[in-house]
């Protein structure tokens, strides 16, 4: 019962950290690549809107999302969505950096340690070898 626990921890706690790695990897590239075009003075190009980024986006906002990323990104974002969802709706920041950046720690705490603990408090098998200063038959 604690491996699977373990299993479940350590795959939720993956997810979330996939889904921010992701994130940060469109926007490190989209800010390169404005960067680069700024300096060689043609327009900038067309950043994916700030709502589609933010977890946990209303239903709108999603059918957009969809649209913008791969499958596999957005079954590794819907399952983020999922995850994250408890603690998305208590905080207001003003960049999207700040809100992705706190359900990484949250979900990391909660689903990583959380879910390590719980495994810890599971019962465990029964040692039948005795004690160590008994002679084994």
């Amino acid at each position: 019962m604690a491996s699977f626990v373990r299993l479940v921890a350590l795959s939720a706690a993956g997810l979330v950290a996939a889904s921010f790695l992701l994130f940060a990897a469109v926007e490190l590239r989209e800010s390169s690549d404005g960067q680069v075009q700024a300096l060689d003075g043609t327009p900038a190009p067309k950043r994916l809107e700030t709502e589609i980024q933010r977890p946990n986006p209303d239903l709108a906002v999603e059918r957009i999302r969809e649209n913008n990323h791969t499958s596999a990104r957005e079954t590794i974002d819907d399952v983020n969505d999922a995850l994250v969802s408890p603690f998305t709706g208590f905080t207001n920041f003003e960049s999207v950096w700040g809100e992705r950046f706190l359900a990484l720690v949250l979900g990391l705490l909660l689903y990583g340690g959380g879910g390590l603990m719980l495994a810890n408090f599971c019962p465990k098998e029964r040692n039948e070898a005795g004690d160590w200063r008994t002679a084994a038959p």
